[in-house]
């Protein structure tokens, strides 16, 4: 029986793939940031849509389910995350809620992310993950 030996990711990997840097930085709240609102997106078979809109200076990484989502359809405020450096900051705004800080968020390193995904073993599953993404700059 033939073994295929596992590839694992890499930080350098995701610095000259920006699809496969989104893709990695989705699974990773899918499955280890502890903010409900990020399962929204964990439908493998959809898909995904990564909106880049500028805000005050900052690139804010819009996160919509479904790759083939249209504008009528984007409806509720979307889970979304920031790159400043090496770090991941998502968000996520809560939806019913009277606080008055209505975003919940949680940051980790792009070289965490990276760490995490190769102790899951799901280098092969990030990259097909990435294949299944659309980017739009608005």
């Amino acid at each position: 029986t033939k073994t295929t030996k596992y590839q694992p990711l890499s930080t350098a990997s995701l610095k000259t793939n920006r699809k496969l840097q989104y893709a990695s930085i989705i699974y990773y709240a899918i499955n280890h940031v502890h903010i409900q609102r990020w399962q929204e997106v964990s439908d493998l078979r959809s898909g995904w849509q990564v909106e880049l809109s500028k805000t005050n200076g900052t690139t804010r990484y819009l996160v919509w389910p479904d790759k083939n989502i249209t504008n009528k359809e984007k409806q509720l405020t979307p889970n979304w995350f920031e790159i400043s450096g090496h770090t991941v900051i998502y968000h996520s705004f809560e939806v019913h809620t009277a606080e008055e800080d209505e975003d919940q968020h949680d940051a980790t390193t792009l070289d965490h992310i990276v760490k995490q995904i190769n102790l899951d073993r799901a280098a092969q599953k990030v990259w097909r993950m990435s294949k299944n993404l659309v980017v739009s700059d608005r």
